[in-house]
């Protein structure tokens, strides 16, 4: 398998992302991939990220979970996913992409809406050609930097974001949640708030205060309907999310121990060890 591959980083900010009139970029760019080119697991920090599929075919994988995408497909990340991309040994695939944050806290709170309801990888993809063209119009942008760059990026920035949430809430799913449970809407809400807010959370009584609920009817009722219980949940993520940033190798044991809110760093070593069978130092 071949891995020969071309990449336009027209820009690229992870470490210091540049704000556009409430809209932060991290990076965007263009990359054609040829023979099965493999984009390795990496984890996406606070971000979301457009991959604008314009030829090929290949398969997305996040959070384990694969969904193959085609010409004119736009693939939604979420903050925190676990995220890979490989291309078809015999229609490579050709993408644009864009990693964004939103500061707007009113342009958030609408895009959270797509967060809840559309969580689960296999309903990321939406088809809108005004998309594209928006990113390309961004790609031409930081290729030209020509006069009034800033303003015309903060316009075409919002512009997406907007398509982006009008999208999704066009897309048909009454059919799908109609067998849905209040219940299981309200797990899955759960799933995405600890996700969202992994490094933040010290404590998951947290989750009664956000959801008005009694921690013990939420406790009982997330293990009734998830076979799993909220706390193993929490755990398990923490760690998932751990194994990441170990694999990523930018910060030391300690600093993902505090970052992840454990007490100690051997005690973050202790509980990594007992999941995966070796430390997260043995694993650098």
């Amino acid at each position: 398998m071949e891995n020969h591959f071309e990449e336009y980083k027209i820009g690229a900010y992870l470490t210091n992302p540049i704000s556009y009139r409430g809209v932060k970029i991290f990076q965007v760019g263009r990359l054609y991939c040829n023979k099965g080119r493999v984009i390795k697991p990496h984890l996406h920090s606070e971000f979301f990220e457009l991959t604008i599929v314009t030829d090929g075919e290949g398969i997305i994988t996040t959070n384990n979970i694969p969904v193959k995408v085609k010409s004119g497909d736009i693939y939604l990340s979420l903050p925190l996913d676990k995220h890979e991309i490989i291309s078809s040994s015999a229609t490579p695939l050709k993408y644009d992409h864009i990693a964004f944050y939103i500061e707007n806290a009113d342009l958030y709170k609408e895009m959270d809406y797509v967060i809840t309801n559309f969580h689960s990888p296999t309903e990321r993809i939406i088809n809108d050609n005004r998309i594209i063209r928006l990113t390309s119009l961004i790609l031409a942008e930081y290729t030209n930097n020509s006069e009034y760059h800033d303003e015309i990026i903060a316009n075409l920035l919002n512009t997406i974001i907007v398509y982006i949430i009008r999208d999704f809430k066009n897309k048909e799913t009454c059919n799908e949640f109609e067998s849905v449970t209040s219940k299981e809407i309200l797990c899955t809400q759960i799933m995405n708030y600890i996700d969202v807010n992994i490094f933040d959370i010290e404590s998951l009584t947290v989750i009664s205060d956000v959801f008005k609920y009694n921690y013990s009817y939420i406790s009982s009722m997330f293990k009734s309907v998830t076979k799993t219980s909220l706390r193993e949940y929490f755990l398990n993520r923490k760690l998932e999310i751990a194994k990441s940033l170990v694999d990523e190798n930018k910060l030391k044991i300690y600093q993902i121990a505090e970052k992840l809110n454990y007490s100690t760093p051997n005690a973050f070593t202790k509980v990594f060890k007992q999941k995966y069978g070796y430390s997260p130092k043995k694993m650098k």
